[in-house]
């Protein structure tokens, strides 16, 4: 699919799901961005891991603020959830907005709301409450969690990018690239 880049992810999700003919007959659907970097690690033991969990949607991680929701940088939906009125509402909906804040609270906050409402039940492979004081850097160097929000890379401090270049490139099998 080629487009313009507009409307973040949304908007490329409602783009590519609305070309898909047969996207109800899938057992699970999964959304992903390019906000992270990552899997650092193999996702059998996470995706095993949340076979066990009862769920119709799960993510990553979940953001507590404003209201408790499951972050939308990877987010995969049982069957159930895609043929639901409240997940095709809510994909309809989908327009583009003026700020990224927009964005986030009428798409990414209101989708765990409405699946919520309509009595879907959520859960999430990463509690970070579970790890208190480390930085999102050091959880990744201790196997927990998958993935890197770029967003943080930006953020650390010479010390911590040694560590993210160690974590990223020697202990995972990505390699980096040249821009």
């Amino acid at each position: 699919m080629i487009r313009e880049n507009n409307g973040y992810d949304f908007m490329s999700w409602k783009k590519g799901l609305s070309l898909v003919p047969d996207l109800e007959s899938f057992d699970e659907v999964l959304l992903t961005n390019d906000s992270i970097y990552g899997p650092v690690y193999s996702l059998s033991e996470m995706f095993d891991i949340m076979k066990n969990k009862t769920w119709d949607f799960w993510g990553v991680s979940e953001n507590l603020q404003i209201n408790a929701h499951v972050q939308s940088y990877f987010i995969v939906f049982k069957k159930s959830v895609i043929e639901s009125q409240a997940f095709k509402i809510w994909l309809a909906s989908i327009s583009n907005e003026d700020k990224k804040g927009n964005y986030i609270l009428k798409y990414e906050i209101d989708l765990t709301q409405k699946l919520l409402a309509a009595g879907f039940k959520y859960a999430v492979y990463f509690d970070k409450s579970c790890f208190p004081g480390l930085k999102d850097y050091q959880i990744v160097s201790q196997k927990v969690i998958h993935f890197l929000k770029k967003k943080i890379t930006g953020q650390s401090t010479s010390l911590q990018q040694t560590d993210l270049k160690r974590i990223l490139f020697e202990e995972s099998s990505m390699t980096p690239t040249q821009n």
